[in-house]
């Protein structure tokens, strides 16, 4: 498995996998991996899939979300954005590949928007 070096992975996993490299942490549900990271760090980036996100999205204060408008096949998709979350920070960026126009936002919770920008993690 090719990991980033200097970070921590935890993968959830309910088919019993194990990894050999220490950087990579495997728990055997959601809860199991949110309580003992808690023990650890305070700050968990998700990324997928779809059970993931579903079981997680309301727990979450900021969201980092790329957007590729573009159809693509297959029935997962990123969950409705919850409504007590506003946009913070927003970008797009022109791409020379396939006209695509990627867009990289940021959306807190509501109870996070009195705080500035600067405090929040910036792309």
């Amino acid at each position: 498995m090719g990991v980033l070096p200097n970070r921590k992975y935890a993968v959830v996993s309910k088919n019993g996998i194990s990894s050999s490299n220490e950087n990579v942490l495997v728990f055997p549900s959601i809860e199991n991996a949110l309580k003992e990271l808690s023990k650890v760090t305070d700050h968990v980036y998700v990324s997928g899939g779809g059970q993931i996100y579903n079981s997680l999205i309301e727990k979450a204060d900021i969201i980092h979300l790329s957007t590729v408008h573009v159809e693509v096949e297959g029935d997962i998709k990123f969950p409705i954005m919850p409504e007590n979350f506003n946009l913070a920070f927003e970008q797009f960026f022109m791409s020379n590949i396939n006209s695509y126009i990627p867009r990289f936002g940021k959306k807190a919770n509501n109870a996070l928007q009195h705080q500035s920008l600067r405090s929040l993690d910036s792309f």
